[in-house]
């Protein structure tokens, strides 16, 4: 009998038959997360465990799947199309009321900012926009993700850690010693300690 047919035949999922079901497939999910995401291994390893949690969970409340391979790839799929889906579905903003002050500034800092979240995973770019434009708790956002509320708190701190380095990174200008600019990358992270 193969690893899907013990996880699809067993009543509830058996820890035992998925953990075997992880081992045996979880090298070609990453590699096949790795191509749908550019070759980010963070998102990656972030979309695998995200279909491998949604898939045992499916299982374990007695769902039946017929073939638990090919479902977490399809879920993995569809977990790295949502933030395209959900871009291509957004609307446009509403036109501002009529401010007197140059907008200038506020502009180049929104083009900063949209110019490091776009480096940032595309999970915690998405978890940053929930958390902190609209406004919504831990546990929403973890909902929204399909996470659980620690899940997403920790999500949002390492969202939130990785775009003060990359704000630090992007900050505007270079060491007065040339023999310093060797370092200069590594300064946002010291920074930051």
């Amino acid at each position: 009998m193969t690893i899907e047919e013990r996880v699809r035949t067993a009543g509830r999922a058996p820890l035992a038959a998925y953990t075997e079901l992880y081992r045996h497939h979880h090298p070609g999910l990453l590699r096949y997360a790795r191509g749908l995401t550019g070759g980010d291994p963070w998102r990656a390893e972030d979309l695998v465990a995200e279909a491998h949690l949604r898939v045992w969970r499916r299982l374990a409340a007695g769902h039946r799947i017929e073939d638990p391979r090919a479902y977490l790839a399809t879920t993995v799929r569809h977990l790295a199309a949502a933030p395209v889906r959900e871009r291509a579905a957004g609307t446009l903003p509403e036109r501002g009321g009529g401010e007197a002050a140059d907008p200038a500034p506020r502009v180049a800092e929104t083009d900063r900012m949209r110019g490091l979240l776009a480096q940032l995973p595309a999970r915690w770019a998405r978890a940053l926009w929930l958390s902190e434009v609209e406004g919504l708790p831990p546990g929403e956002v973890g909902d929204r993700l399909g996470l659980g509320r620690g899940a997403a708190a920790v999500l949002l701190h390492r969202a939130r850690e990785g775009l003060r380095l990359a704000y630090l990174r992007a900050y505007p200008g270079a060491p007065r010693d040339p023999g310093c600019a060797a370092h200069w990358a590594a300064l946002a992270g010291q920074a930051r300690r």
